[in-house]
């Protein structure tokens, strides 16, 4: 997230464990409850964003939460990753860069596919790089 003093990544600690307990509320609901909370509101509005179907779409929160819960899903249960400790996803939604904000407005879906897959491309070359024992079955 984006501050006037600098960027930051807020962290949450939340429980997702499928089936186990009917009492617990789901991570959807526990995502709901905490991120309603005043002190969270830069956060949800960035989730609120995510959750916006298309650059022109409004923000909103529940569907964030349904798209951060289904990217959790994957990273917990799937067997992709089921016996990887050190595990971790990053999600990159709504990219530009370079352009006018204009230019970006009448070209968001184009221009940030573009981008994105400028950043990817980057990413596989440097990662490598700069980290030891990179998978070969990294998933880009």
């Amino acid at each position: 997230l984006q501050r006037e003093e600098g960027c930051y990544l807020p962290a949450f600690n939340f429980i997702n464990e499928k089936g186990e307990d009917k009492e617990s509320p789901s991570l959807k609901e526990q995502m709901i409850l905490h991120f309603s909370k005043p002190k969270h509101a830069d956060v949800a509005r960035c989730i609120a964003q995510y959750g916006a179907a298309s650059s022109t779409s409004d923000p909103n929160l529940i569907l964030g939460i349904e798209r951060l819960v289904r990217h959790f899903d994957r990273l917990c249960y799937s067997n992709q990753f089921a016996n990887d400790p050190y595990v971790f996803l990053v999600l990159i939604d709504k990219v530009h860069h370079g352009h006018s904000e204009e230019y970006v407005r009448k070209n968001w879906d184009a221009q940030q596919k573009i981008t994105v897959h400028q950043l990817m491309k980057k990413l596989r070359e440097e990662i490598p790089r700069t980290y030891l024992h990179v998978p070969d079955s990294f998933d880009f």
